[in-house]
């Protein structure tokens, strides 16, 4: 998980995890999951930057 270091601030963790427990779920959406997340990181943290 390199991704993970490099996205160390708490709101990203917390996103993350969310998304982690539910791709497990789901064998199949995991990847999909995982795909859309780390697309729409970058984004999120700038909206996050932006709105605090």
């Amino acid at each position: 998980m390199e991704v993970m270091t490099v996205f160390k601030d708490s709101a990203s963790l917390q996103f993350s995890r969310i998304f982690f427990q539910i791709g497990a779920q789901n064998h199949v959406s995991r990847s999909i999951l995982f795909r859309t997340y780390y697309e729409s990181d970058i984004r999120l943290i700038f909206f996050l930057i932006l709105y605090f």
